[in-house]
């Protein structure tokens, strides 16, 4: 453990039972990894000054309301505390993270043993006071496994390295089985997603945190299967389960294949209505979303360089809804070349994102092409065919010689990394949502 280069807590007398000051931290492990909060559980991962990686410590006396010891939150939820969960017998094992309630009064509180100067066994405050394990982050009666360092230097690391990850077609409910038009009874369909989605997300969140490069996270369009309210209520509970910034867009499934087959088109309004609203949650300033008729699209500029145009499902796309007439989508190619421009003159790598790699409303647009050759975008990412991964060669005639790179779907189990920098991206590809056993380098884009 590199004591040299850390700021830890060495002031506190060994045999004080208040040893680690209240304040902010990481949480170590001595192997290179911090103590994050995720998804209402612990997990391990690499720094990189997340809110769900900084830990308040705080300690306070016995009361009549509040036994003694200490309580951590993490600055992404401060209301939420890690506690043991002892289960209906007093027998269980897990530690999870959850908001106070009188079931957790006791096990929310923790005691600190010192095992060497900078290191501690976690103990929990409800006889018959177990320990944190570290390997498994569960409960143990064996403090051997319980080693823990408190890091107050919370300065962020040097980074020259990010990743964006691309998935798309989560397109709730739909399975492998929709795709093959096998028969599945809905209540198995909609379980089966939820599933392939979970997993799915739950390999990217493995990835983010095995990295501490700057992660962002792309869902390339297909949100849901048709736009239906209940099936954006079951991706708003999902969604948030990546452990990253997330950006969403609409494909077909959100905003064409249900134009004018909807009561009052609500399927289709309702889809552009949770984009504007994901636009005013996320505070992305560079945007032609409106409530009434724009072309409905977006632009990011990420960490490392990086210019990001999401056109949703196809930047030819032209509807109003027959009932209200907004909001309603329509090209609009000055807008895309204004923040192409804009790009291009900060210096920017600039990538594009939409949806439908072909068969656009209106065809192929020789000012698009010409747009992309005039400003040296670098790659197009899409999303649409679930089968597909990696780099597609046949969409010249809509991108000219830009390459082209496809994310697969949730349902088949397949998505991409890249990791850039400002010289040049890897993209790899990942199957059987397994990043660790499948990522594969398929392709390199430079930069220079």
């Amino acid at each position: 453990m590199d004591r040299e280069n850390t700021k830890y807590e060495e002031e506190q007398s060994l045999t004080d039972v208040h040893p680690i000051r209240d304040g902010k931290y990481r949480i170590e492990d001595g192997k290179g990894n911090v103590l994050q909060e995720e998804n209402g559980h612990l997990t391990w991962s690499k720094w990189n000054g997340q809110k769900s990686q900084i830990w308040k410590v705080e300690y306070h006396q016995s009361s009549y309301l509040n036994p003694s010891g200490y309580t951590l939150s993490s600055e992404e939820n401060p209301g939420s505390y890690v506690y043991w969960d002892r289960g209906n017998n007093g027998k269980g094992t897990k530690v999870l993270i959850g908001e106070y309630s009188q079931d957790i009064k006791y096990t929310k509180n923790w005691h600190f043993k010192h095992k060497d100067l900078t290191v501690y066994a976690i103990e929990n405050g409800h006889a018959p006071w177990p320990y944190l394990s570290n390997d498994v982050l569960s409960i143990t009666s064996d403090s051997s496994l319980s080693s823990f360092c408190f890091n107050s230097d919370l300065t962020l690391p040097e980074t020259t390295s990010y990743s964006l990850v691309f998935t798309s077609d989560p397109q709730y409910p739909w399975t492998d089985k929709t795709d093959s038009g096998q028969y599945e009874d809905e209540k198995t369909k909609k379980a089966r997603s939820e599933q392939l989605i979970k997993e799915q997300y739950n390999d990217i969140n493995s990835y983010n945190n095995s990295t501490s490069n700057v992660t962002n996270i792309m869902i390339n369009g297909d949100v849901t299967a048709f736009g239906h309210g209940w099936q954006w209520k079951k991706m708003d509970i999902l969604l948030p389960l990546l452990n990253r910034q997330y950006y969403i867009a609409l494909g077909n499934h959100d905003i064409e294949n249900n134009q004018g087959d909807s009561y009052q088109d609500n399927c289709f309004k309702r889809s552009l209505s949770k984009l504007y609203q994901f636009k005013s949650q996320n505070d992305i300033p560079r945007n032609n979303i409106t409530r009434g008729r724009s072309c409905q699209s977006y632009a990011i500029e990420f960490p490392g360089n990086l210019f990001a145009l999401q056109l949703n499902n196809d930047p030819t796309m032209e509807y109003t809804p027959k009932a209200g007439g907004t909001p309603a989508i329509a090209p609009n190619f000055d807008w895309i070349e204004d923040e192409l421009r804009y790009a291009y003159g900060k210096k920017y790598n600039i990538i594009i994102n939409v949806h439908k790699p072909d068969n656009w409303q209106h065809g192929p647009s020789n000012r698009f092409k010409e747009l992309l050759h005039r400003y040296n975008v670098k790659a197009i990412f899409g999303g649409h065919y679930h089968y597909s991964l990696g780099q597609q060669w046949q969409y010249g005639s809509y991108f000219g010689s830009v390459p082209v790179y496809l994310s697969g779907s949730s349902s088949q189990k397949k998505y991409l990394i890249t990791e850039y920098n400002e010289k040049k991206m890897d993209i790899y590809t990942v199957t059987e949502d397994n990043w660790k056993k499948t990522k594969t380098l398929k392709s390199t884009v430079n930069f220079d």
